[in-house]
């Protein structure tokens, strides 16, 4: 046991562990919610602490069987606290009320429960996660990873993760999502897009899988973009491979998956992120694009009925639980007609044809 002592986080950390939690389940603002991120991020034994806790906290409902004393051994009980408890029975003075002794035995049993499915936790960690994540329509959700890392994933998309000690693996096999990556030397986080790897440490950034074009945007911190992609079994994925671009905060790398480089230009990061507010928003994008993540909010497909209007560009901002609306702008600011076909969805074509 002596062994596994440093592997357990001190009880400092233990009691902040339970501090965020607490705070957590309450409800907490945007500031608190960067500082608990902030905090996680400042070493390994923050965010096992805190994975320690809110598990424990979900197997809470194993300690309802607990054997809790009755009320005569409670009355019988007579153990203050005062000494240690290797101190014989017979010394320990009598100071103590019913409702001091209950309040003894429950502080006790439950320390007890915590120490030990703590310990459990920490000692007996899984060395690999494997999980797949999806959304439905207009869905989105967060996905806490157990090295401190999120993931926001976007409307109709799906992700799987691959972890191990040597390399953290995201494979976004289509739709939207937002990295936050907790900083880990040891093992580099990839995100695999179609033929590409998007190498980060510490930084967030955005991967949006589109019809026929790949984007991934920096937030925060640097990311490199290789390829090809390795599977996430492939225990190469952890060393570099040729790269293709290096990204900065501001920078988005649009490329597709015929073999062409891509073409790195500038985003303002508000409006990488502004998705995740339900607000879809394009800088000079084709309006093929525009309506293939619109698709993913819309109960009603929406069908480009021609290739003239596929290639429309468009600029600007569309709310996502407001689509209706937008379609009917769309009508008017682009030579479109917008025709609802019956049990088929919505239909745009251009006016002359």
């Amino acid at each position: 046991m002596d062994q596994n002592k440093s592997a357990l986080p001190d009880s400092r950390m233990t009691e902040d562990a339970v501090s965020w939690y607490l705070r957590i389940q309450e409800g907490i603002s945007q500031t608190d919610f960067r500082a608990w991120r902030q905090w996680l991020a400042e070493n390994d034994d923050n965010a096992r602490a805190f994975d320690a806790v809110t598990e424990f906290w979900q197997q809470s409902e194993q300690l309802e069987n607990l054997p809790w004393p009755t009320d005569l051994e409670l009355v019988a009980d007579t153990y203050d606290g005062s000494v240690a408890l290797s101190v014989p029975e017979k010394s320990i003075p009598s100071l103590r009320t019913h409702k001091t002794g209950r309040r003894v035995w429950l502080a006790i049993a439950a320390s007890i429960a915590v120490v030990s499915v703590v310990s459990v936790i920490l000692l007996q960690r899984p060395e690999q996660m494997n999980a797949n994540y999806r959304t439905a329509i207009a869905e989105h959700r967060v996905i806490s990873l157990e090295d401190g890392s999120s993931i926001t994933l976007g409307a109709q998309s799906d992700v799987s993760v691959v972890f191990d000690k040597e390399i953290r693996h995201v494979t976004l096999k289509h739709g939207e999502a937002y990295f936050k990556v907790a900083k880990d030397i040891s093992r580099p986080f990839v995100v695999a897009a179609g033929t590409r790897t998007v190498r980060a440490l510490g930084t967030e950034f955005n991967v949006n899988i589109g019809v026929r074009d790949i984007k991934v945007s920096v937030v925060e911190g640097r990311v490199r973009v290789e390829g090809p992609a390795p599977e996430p079994t492939d225990k190469r994925s952890g060393q570099e491979s040729s790269t293709i671009s290096n990204l900065e905060p501001g920078d988005v790398l649009d490329f597709n998956d015929i073999g062409d480089i891509g073409i790195v230009s500038e985003v303002d990061p508000i409006l990488t992120a502004s998705w995740m507010d339900r607000r879809l928003a394009y800088v000079g994008a084709s309006l093929e694009s525009v309506i293939a993540d619109v698709n993913r909010y819309s109960t009603t497909e929406l069908i480009i009925g021609d290739q003239a209007t596929s290639t429309l560009i468009f600029t600007g901002t569309i709310f996502s639980d407001d689509i209706g609306d937008w379609l009917v702008g769309l009508e008017k600011a682009f030579p479109l007609r917008i025709v609802e076909v019956e049990g088929h969805g919505i239909l745009l074509i251009q006016k002359n044809i």
